[in-house]
């Protein structure tokens, strides 16, 4: 049972392998996982083999068998070899399709550094941002309006964003996610030949999937 199960998992594996590796790298990764088991799963299988009546009426004379276990033992090593360059392949690929998973952090924030204030100051949108370099990474710090109106202004933290990408911020473009249980923001931070930041907010509803867009305008606080 050991030895079907682990030839039907290694005979998928690498039959899925060779489409896998090019459609999705993730796959790859998990169908080459999935014939390493199956490739354990056979050597235990042939590990634990014990000899049958008419293996033992022979005694120690193993000869007639050599040949049909040497084989066996090859092709094991010719599937391994395979199984293992497949996997090996296909996570290096993923790597250098998604390099931002397995870069550092960087904190430059380049020309955005500094505090920003919205050039309306009665907007009901974002009031004021701060940008500069933070503890593990690039510090994004943005405040709404958030009072029912007929009083002083209150602002309210949008706390620390959930992703950010500043790898264009040296030339005047930053891209940065905030995320909760009510909505998504996307932003899209530039810098405009008049020193102004533009800034587009793009708003996904969780609950009804509505979106919205929103464009403001900062100049350097003060």
């Amino acid at each position: 049972m050991l030895k079907g199960f682990g030839l039907a998992l290694l005979a998928a594996a690498l039959g899925v392998l060779p489409v896998a590796i090019w459609v999705s790298n993730r796959w790859a990764i998990v169908s080459a996982t999935a014939g390493t088991v199956g490739l354990v799963l056979l050597g235990l299988s042939f590990a634990g083999r014990r000899a049958g009546p008419d293996e033992k009426a022979q005694g120690n004379d193993e000869r007639p068998f050599r040949p049909r276990r040497a084989m066996k033992k090859k092709l094991l090593v010719a599937i391994a070899a395979l199984a293992v360059a497949a996997a090996l392949f296909g996570a290096y690929r993923y790597v250098k399709t998604r390099p931002a998973l397995f870069k550092a952090a960087s904190g430059e924030a380049g020309p955005f550094a500094g505090k920003w204030a919205n050039v309306d100051p009665n907007t009901w949108g974002i009031r004021r941002i701060e940008i500069g370099r933070g503890f593990s990474g690039l510090s994004v710090k943005m405040w709404a309006r958030c009072d029912a109106g007929g009083g002083p202004a209150q602002e309210c933290d949008w706390g620390s964003p959930a992703s950010y990408d500043n790898r264009n911020a040296a030339k005047g473009l930053l891209s940065v996610e905030w995320g909760d249980a009510a909505s998504r923001r996307m932003q899209q931070l530039s810098l405009l030949p008049d020193g102004r930041l533009r800034v587009l907010t793009r708003t996904t509803e969780a609950a009804s999937k509505q979106g919205s867009e929103r464009i403001e305008y900062f100049a350097r606080a003060k």
